[in-house]
């Protein structure tokens, strides 16, 4: 029978190889990321499909909103896992998650697409989404239209945070930053997002509120409070917070992001 998955319907060679059984009982004790990981390097392509199908929509909505369109947003996907197969052998199974080894992977294809399309592309106003629950376009096109008029380190900080999900000690290691760069970096974004979004302008530079800042976006962004809460538990700093974290929660509406069906497993 056919596999009709997108991985196995390009021209490319894949080498399966057989593990001794005595491996397969080791295997079957380790977690399933690991698991896979072990086998796929081991070149086993049906493995590779497993962690393609757990990972590719993660990957797709980072890449969603650094794309100009919807072509180039799929294409690079597609080019993240073909480059994550090529260089397999360079991941080592117990550093980098592989999840986070992929955004570094990720953020290297779109960072070469750049390199390689200096003139601009056209964008798709149009952005064909996926989405779960109501239709969210608007507040879609808001976050990309906003991201534009950040830097490119602002931009991929408060991707990797907001919208993809990564703590600030993987989001260092995939950009090669320290974690304090980074936390200034998502503030500084995070200002000048709110300026976009024509909310008031800020001057904040104290370490006291980076400190209360980065701690009502943990809480936020875990769920574990709401934006109310936050501004109730800090009264002294209702002015400065409201307006910072208030486009950190439409950030976080990115993770609503699904990557269209051609990306997706065919039943």
């Amino acid at each position: 029978m056919k596999n009709n998955h997108p991985l196995f319907e390009l021209n490319y060679v894949w080498k399966v190889m057989k593990i001794p059984n005595y491996a397969n009982r080791f295997l079957e004790m380790l977690p399933e990321e690991i698991r896979l990981v072990y086998q796929a390097k081991s070149g086993d392509i049906r493995a590779f499909v497993k962690l393609y199908d757990a990972y590719v929509e993660r990957v797709y909505r980072y890449i969603h909103f650094l794309a100009p369109n919807n072509g180039v947003a799929e294409g690079l996907t597609f080019q993240v896992f073909f480059k994550a197969w090529e260089y397999f052998d360079h991941y080592k199974i117990f550093g980098l998650s592989f999840m986070v080894w992929l955004y570094s992977v990720a953020r290297n294809q779109v960072n070469a697409y750049y390199r390689t399309h200096k003139e601009a592309v056209a964008p798709d106003n149009d952005f064909r989404l996926t989405l779960k629950g109501d239709n969210l376009s608007k507040e879609f096109q808001v976050i990309r239209d906003g991201l534009h008029f950040l830097t490119a380190e602002q931009q991929q900080v408060l991707i990797l945070k907001f919208i993809v999900g990564v703590s600030n000690k993987n989001i260092a290691r995939i950009v090669a930053m320290e974690e304090n760069d980074i936390r200034i970096l998502q503030m500084h974004g995070l200002q000048a997002l709110t300026e976009h979004l024509n909310e008031s302008q800020l001057s904040i530079d104290t370490k006291d509120f980076q400190g209360v800042l980065e701690g009502c976006l943990t809480t936020l962004s875990s769920g574990a409070s709401t934006l109310d809460e936050c501004l109730e538990h800090y009264p002294e700093y209702t002015a400065q917070l409201s307006p910072l974290l208030e486009p950190a929660l439409l950030l976080n509406l990115g993770r609503d992001i699904k990557p269209l069906s051609t990306l997706a497993k065919n039943s």
